[in-house]
């Protein structure tokens, strides 16, 4: 680990939890609030000035992030049982993503700069792909329901 970088564990209140934080580099930071059984959030940042901030509440939620480059941003919350794989390389790309419910899957993956993607799945079985590839995009997708599927593609 090198530079000025942060880790927080706050309400460290789960069983079985796992935090597999791989931090490097300068002034990155992830932030994690679990509640309930069996969470994972298994981050890697590298780069500089990054930021993650994931809350789970529930059981078997599981995040896995990768941030690499500059000043990206990336806000997940996880109610229930819900997986999230979200990789973000470049700068500046910012990601907000809630899940509420069970089952629901979701994969972001923002390369570039100046992206912008907003994720809010409410139900369950739900699936979102989206893919940002270039400069100032912007994403907003809903899934309210069940077993709803989409795939956003912008920039290639």
């Amino acid at each position: 680990m090198g530079g000025m970088s942060m880790a927080e564990d706050i309400y460290p209140q789960s069983e079985l939890v796992a935090l597999p934080l791989d931090i490097d580099n300068a002034h990155n930071e992830a932030r994690v609030l679990q509640h309930g059984a069996e969470n994972v959030i298994a981050a890697t940042q590298r780069g500089a000035s990054n930021f993650l901030d994931v809350r789970q509440d529930g059981s078997r939620n599981l995040a896995e992030v990768l941030q690499s480059g500059l000043k990206n941003q990336a806000y997940v919350e996880q109610f229930g049982q819900n997986s999230i794989n979200l990789n973000q390389s470049g700068e500046l790309n910012i990601v907000q993503s809630s899940q509420n419910g069970h089952a629901n899957n979701a994969k972001l993956n923002q390369a570039g700069s100046g992206n912008m993607a907003v994720l809010t799945q409410n139900g369950n079985g739900n699936s979102a792909e989206i893919i940002q590839a270039g400069n100032r995009q912007v994403v907003n997708l809903n899934q309210v329901g069940n077993n709803n599927v989409a795939k956003i593609i912008q920039g290639r």
